[in-house]
C-alpha cells in the first residue's frame, strides 16, 4: 500500500512502549487444533469408469460400438458416437462434468445428463475453519502494527432474527439454512457513510473487504472467537484466520450497502466440541487473533453452559488489502444483535 496514501487518509495508530506495557499479558499456549470432520469424499467402490472403449454398449440398442470409426461414417455420425460415449462415462461417474461439442451443446439439461448439470450449478461453500495454502492474505501489517483509523463507520441496516434455526455440520452438507432477518431478507451492512472513502481506496489500488467473525456474547468486555464455525456459499468469499471475507464491489459501493447472502451459522456435536483446548480472543485491531485463554470446563456440556455457546454475535469490520495482498484492519466495525441457536423442529 502506498504509505503516502495511508498518511493522507488515516490517522495511523502505532502503539507506544507505554501502550504495550499496559496490555494484558498473553498466555503461552500450545497450538490450537480444532478438527473439521466435514470434508466429504465420494467413494463409490462398486462403480468404475470404463477403461476400454472397444466394447461400450450404446444406450439405444444392444449392438457394441467399435472405437474404430467406420470408413463410411459421416462427421455427424462420429460426433454422435463420441457424445454417447461421454454420456455413458458420465452415467458411471456422476461427478464428471459433461464435455460439450458444437453439435451437442444445449442450454437446458436432458433427463440423461441431469446429474451433470446439477453438479455445474452447485456453489462452493467457504468455511471459516478452512486453512488455505498459500494463505489468501498476508499478515504483513501486523509486523508494522498498522491500524487504520476511519472517522465514518458502518452499521447493520438489516439485522438477523434473534432466534436462528441451525444445523450440525454434516446436516448442512445436504441442506443448508441461511442466516436471515425475520422477514427472510439477508443481513445487510450500510455503507452510505463510507462511499467516498471506499471509492478512493479502489482508485489507489486497494480492495475493501467485510470481515465476518462469529464470537461468544460479551463477557466483561471480552469477546471470544466462537468455536462453532460460519460458512458462506459464495465462490468469491475467502477464509482467513478463522473469519470470512467478502469483497466490497463497485456495485456495492454505488448501492450504498452490501448483503451478506448465503451466510450459514453452524453448530457442532459435543464430541467435536470437546476437542477444543483453547479459545482465541477477538481483537478488531488484529488481522489474526493470537491471544487465547483456556476453557475451564471439563465436558462439552459444561463448556456450552460456561461460555453460553448457544448464543453468538456476528462482527463485521472493514478491512483493506493492497497490491501485495497485505491486509490492514480499520476501526470501522459493527455487530449484530445476540443470536440464539436452536436445533429442534419447534422452539421451546
Amino acid at each position: 500500500m502506498d504509505m503516502a496514501f495511508i498518511d493522507e487518509m488515516y490517522n495511523i495508530h502505532t502503539p507506544t512502549l507505554l501502550d504495550l506495557n499496559n496490555q494484558e499479558p498473553s498466555l503461552d499456549i500450545d497450538g490450537l487444533s480444532i478438527e473439521d470432520d466435514d470434508d466429504v469424499t465420494v467413494n463409490d467402490a462398486n462403480v468404475s469408469p470404463p477403461t476400454n472403449f472397444t466394447n461400450i454398449i450404446d444406450s439405444n440398442d444392444d449392438t457394441p460400438v467399435s472405437s474404430t470409426y467406420p470408413t463410411d461414417s459421416s462427421d455427424d455420425d462420429i460426433l454422435k458416437i463420441l457424445h454417447d460415449i461421454v454420456l455413458d462415462i458420465a452415467a458411471c461417474v456422476p461427478n464428471l462434468q459433461e464435455v460439450s461439442t458444437s453439435s451437442t451443446s444445449t442450454s437446458s439439461c436432458s433427463n440423461h445428463d441431469q446429474n451433470i448439470c446439477h453438479t455445474k450449478k452447485k456453489q462452493q461453500v467457504i468455511k471459516s475453519t478452512d486453512i488455505v495454502e498459500p494463505p489468501n492474505f498476508s499478515n504483513g501489517s501486523e509486523d508494522q502494527m498498522i491500524n487504520l483509523q476511519i472517522t465514518n463507520t458502518i452499521n447493520v441496516r438489516v439485522q438477523p432474527g434473534p432466534d436462528q434455526h441451525v444445523r450440525y455440520e454434516k446436516e448442512c452438507i445436504k441442506t443448508t439454512r441461511y442466516t436471515k432477518a425475520t422477514d427472510g431478507k439477508p443481513i445487510t451492512i450500510d455503507l452510505t457513510q463510507m462511499i467516498d472513502h471506499l471509492n478512493l481506496c479502489r482508485e489507489h489500488g486497494c480492495i475493501p473487504w467485510v470481515r465476518t467473525t462469529r464470537t461468544t456474547v460479551d463477557k466483561s468486555g471480552v469477546f471470544l472467537v466462537h468455536p462453532y464455525p460460519i460458512w458462506m456459499k459464495n465462490k468469491k468469499a475467502k477464509a482467513h484466520g478463522g473469519s470470512l471475507y467478502t469483497e466490497i464491489t463497485e456495485d456495492d459501493i454505488s448501492k450504498g450497502y452490501i448483503e451478506m447472502e448465503n451466510l450459514i451459522i453452524v453448530t457442532l456435536k459435543q464430541d467435536i466440541l470437546e476437542r477444543t483446548d483453547r479459545f482465541t480472543i477477538y481483537d478488531s485491531s488484529k488481522v489474526v487473533f493470537t491471544d487465547a485463554c483456556f476453557p475451564c470446563a471439563i465436558t462439552a456440556k459444561n463448556m456450552i453452559e460456561q461460555y453460553q455457546l448457544s448464543q453468538s454475535v456476528l462482527h463485521f469490520q472493514i478491512m483493506l488489502s493492497d497490491a501485495n495482498n497485505i491486509l490492514y484492519p480499520t476501526n470501522s466495525c459493527c455487530e449484530t444483535v445476540t443470536l440464539t441457536d436452536y436445533t429442534a423442529i419447534f422452539k421451546i
